[in-house]
């Protein structure tokens, strides 16, 4: 496995109390030259054992606003984006059944649903990181709302995943008859974690459009974007991001809905042929009541960690996903037209 790291000495600890350091160049690692050279990436073990990295996660966007991974730049799970407390083999493990989820996918009469995201996604499988969990209950049985739509449903999504570790996983998760399906949807929901992490709407709004634009370059059925759903966490993740993105006062934002809603206008706006940006399917899942108190800005009965949407709220996207172009018997044999995408 590869580490990138911060300059100087950083100490790993492996399965077994293992510690091993490993010192970098302070000079490939300038903090001003993080943000514009190639990642510098350090090999730490290759034996399985050493695959459970059991250090916190240091901040993805240091004080000054300089971030340790781009939306744009295809890579794993590094330091910056290790979840905390959760070993990094949890990653790295979940990749590896969505890659023998691929393989083991056959072709059919029914049209291939490929849906790549992150734990919203992945809670489809009634998990998280490959691990059953108790907010994910019931929500599998949304996969039936696809399958009633005609289509043949395969999640291929990882908990805490940002669009740079999309662009990573989908040359190894997707198989080339899967690509090379005409008859194929790859629906995308990915973003909100990069949010989550620090990053600004704008390279956030990048690096999806990066993975749109990956799958209409290397595949030849068509492909759809999904805005970013509301999220009502704001108050409890917000702070721990100022600095850098602080207000205009030097205090912590209380709310993500702005920068939800700039991603989901830049998409909207995407100078992209054949791209299909969905409609917003987040109405739903917004408190309309008078008092946000009770609730906060989500509606929780569809959402009550105020991030991830429940079976109902499954079943809500789905019926929304579905009545949006390109899906439906209308558009079900239309051909993409040929474009690159730069």
């Amino acid at each position: 496995m590869f580490l990138r790291m911060r300059p100087a000495m950083v100490t790993v600890v492996f399965a077994g109390s293992v510690a091993v350091l490993c010192r970098v160049s302070r000079h490939a690692l300038a903090p001003q030259a993080r943000s514009a050279d190639p990642p510098t990436w350090v090999p730490v073990c290759e034996r399985e054992e050493c695959h459970e990295v059991r250090q916190a996660a240091l901040p993805m966007c240091d004080t000054s606003g300089v971030c340790g991974e781009s939306p744009s730049v295809a890579t794993p799970r590094t330091v910056f984006s290790a979840l905390v407390g959760k070993p990094q083999g949890a990653w790295s493990r979940q990749l590896e059944r969505n890659k023998a989820s691929g393989r083991s996918f056959r072709a059919s009469s029914t049209p291939p649903l490929v849906l790549l995201g992150d734990s919203i996604f992945e809670s489809l499988l009634g998990t998280s990181l490959g691990v059953p969990v108790e907010r994910a209950a019931g929500v599998p049985v949304a996969l039936e709302a696809y399958a009633r739509g005609g289509y043949d449903p395969l999640p291929l999504a990882i908990s805490g995943d940002q669009t740079q570790h999309l662009l990573w996983r989908m040359p190894l998760e997707l198989p080339r008859w899967l690509l090379g399906a005409e008859n194929a949807t790859f629906l995308v929901l990915i973003g909100t974690n990069n949010l989550g992490a620090g990053f600004l709407p704008g390279p956030t709004a990048a690096g999806v459009l990066a993975v749109a634009r990956w799958l209409l370059n290397n595949s030849k059925g068509v492909v759809a974007v999904l805005p970013l759903l509301p999220r009502g966490d704001g108050p409890m993740r917000l702070p721990r991001l100022c600095p850098p993105r602080c207000g205009p006062d030097g205090k912590p934002f209380t709310s993500f809905m702005p920068a939800v809603r700039k991603v989901n206008a830049a998409l909207a706006n995407a100078d992209l042929p054949d791209l299909n940006v969905l409609r917003d399917c987040g109405a739903p899942f917004l408190n309309t009541t008078r008092n946000k108190n009770k609730g906060g800005e989500v509606n929780r009965d569809l959402m009550p960690d105020s991030l991830h949407p429940n079976a109902k709220g499954h079943t809500l996207i789905a019926d929304c996903v579905l009545s949006s172009p390109p899906f439906g018997d209308q558009y079900r044999h239309r051909r993409r037209r040929r474009h690159h995408h730069r």
